[in-house]
């Protein structure tokens, strides 16, 4: 999957109201390895991180954090996002204009994931792909 377009892969560019997603070379990476099973569960919370309600609703792991981990129910997968300009946390009042997926994580276990948000953060600094 790698060398994709985004616009291949994800469709048009969000209208507007909706962010835009862009992701770090580690969770592109990830996701270009990924089975058809998990690449269709991790577009479809792809799909709902471009609406910034549902984002900050469903974000996970602390607000006064600036990384977040998006929890759609009870599933296993685990986008590890930050959003931009501002904190997601601050949205409506603050703007937020796209969502850097920093990483893709799995729980293992009921409490432990794959590579947890220290792992991704360790991985900085996040040089992101520009959607196409």
């Amino acid at each position: 999957m790698a060398g994709r377009s985004w616009k291949r892969v994800f469709g048009a560019r969000p209208p507007g109201g909706r962010l835009e997603i862009r992701f770090s070379r580690a969770a592109y990476g990830r996701f270009s390895e990924l089975d058809g099973n998990m690449v269709e569960r991790f577009w479809s919370y792809f799909r709902n991180m471009m609406k910034p309600a549902v984002l900050k609703d469903n974000m996970h792991g602390g607000s006064a954090r600036t990384y977040h981990f998006y929890k759609a129910g009870r599933t296993a997968e685990r986008p590890f996002f930050y959003t931009e300009p501002n904190n997601i946390v601050g949205w409506p009042q603050r703007r937020v204009e796209r969502v850097v997926v920093a990483g893709l994580s799995v729980h293992t276990s009921d409490e432990r994931y794959d590579v947890d948000g220290a792992g991704w953060i360790g991985r900085s600094p996040f040089d992101d792909r520009q959607p196409r």
